[in-house]
This record gives C-alpha cells, sequence and structure tokens, in this order.
C-alpha cells in the first residue's frame, strides 16, 4: 500500500469522525502534507514530515476524545461500567495509528494517550470515591496537590457532571448550590 493511498483513506477516516470545530485545522494540514506527496517522490524530509502529521492528527484524536468524556454537554451521560466499553474504543484509535507498525511508534501514541487513560480509569470509580476524592482535592489544592485519585479538582468535578446518577446529582446541587430543575 502506498503511502499516498494510506493518507487518502485516513483522511476519509477522520472527515467522518473529528469533532467539527477542529475539522478544518487537521483537514488543512492534512492537505498540505498530502500535497507534498503527491507532487514529488517521497523524501527523507517528507516522510518525517507525513509522521509528524500523523502525531499531529493523532494528538487530536486524543483532545477530541477526551473533550466529549468531560465536556459533552448535559446529554453525555457515564456510568462507571461504561469505563471499559471506552478503553475498548481507546484501544481501537491506539491500534489505527500504530497501524502494525507502519504508523506511529507505539511509545508516542503511549505518551499521547497517558491522560486520556487517566481521565477513562477515574470515569470507572464508584461515584462515592469520586466525591470523597474531590472533596479532599478541593481542600488540599491550595497547597498544589492533587487528589489521591491523582486529578485535579475540576477534572473530578466535570467527571461528576457527567455521571448518570442521583448520588451525583445530589452531591453538585447540595455542594454547589444548583437549584432544582423545572422537570
Amino acid at each position: 500500500m502506498t503511502i499516498r493511498y494510506r493518507l487518502f483513506q485516513v483522511l476519509n477516516q477522520l472527515c467522518d469522525i473529528i469533532v467539527e470545530p477542529l475539522r478544518d485545522h487537521i483537514v488543512t494540514g492534512l492537505l498540505q502534507a498530502s500535497m507534498v506527496c503527491l507532487l514529488s517522490p517521497i523524501s527523507d524530509f517528507q516522510l518525517k514530515y507525513f509522521q509528524f502529521m500523523q502525531v499531529y492528527i493523532s494528538f487530536f484524536y486524543q483532545e477530541g476524545l477526551l473533550r466529549v468524556l468531560l465536556d459533552g454537554g448535559s446529554s453525555r451521560l457515564f456510568l462507571p461500567g461504561d469505563a471499559k466499553f471506552i478503553e475498548e474504543d481507546l484501544e481501537v484509535l491506539k491500534e489505527f495509528f500504530i497501524s502494525g507498525g507502519d504508523g506511529l511508534p507505539r511509545g508516542t501514541v503511549e505518551n499521547q494517550v497517558s491522560h486520556l487513560r487517566h481521565v477513562i480509569k477515574l470515569l470507572g470509580c464508584e461515584t462515592r470515591v469520586l466525591i470523597d476524592d474531590l472533596k479532599s482535592a478541593s481542600s488540599s489544592e491550595v497547597q498544589g496537590n492533587r487528589s489521591k485519585l491523582g486529578a485535579d479538582s475540576q477534572t473530578l468535578l466535570r467527571i461528576l457532571c457527567h455521571r448518570c446518577d442521583s448520588e451525583a446529582s445530589q452531591f453538585l446541587k447540595k455542594q454547589y448550590k444548583i437549584p432544582k430543575s423545572a422537570a
């Protein structure tokens, strides 16, 4: 499979998946990379540029998934059991960028998804554990410490906001004085 053909495949897959606000930015970078590939034989410099673009795109995929998990809006709700499925999706995404050894080095991809993997681990925690950790993180962040689970209070709060259970909802309403909904 030629690099040009593979680039075309990746571009089509990206257009189907990436978050709308990031699409123009990513597609422009890909277009520049593909023009370099189409206009001349592949030099070492062009191959390095193509690999750089792969890293760049991988980063935006990871950032997009992180935004979906933490900033997905009021209709995006998760249960602790969802973490297993999200982890499986992350593995598919990782393997996509590794491409059986023809893509990015495994270490590069692993480094990029390490923060995302930690957030997914937090999604799998029980609500009570997250609430207790948020309470301790909120009181200790004045000294600059992270929570026992290794997260900052903002990440824990965002996870609880997207938790689909009454315990998280009641805690957030009481702790942050959110009025009851009209529904």
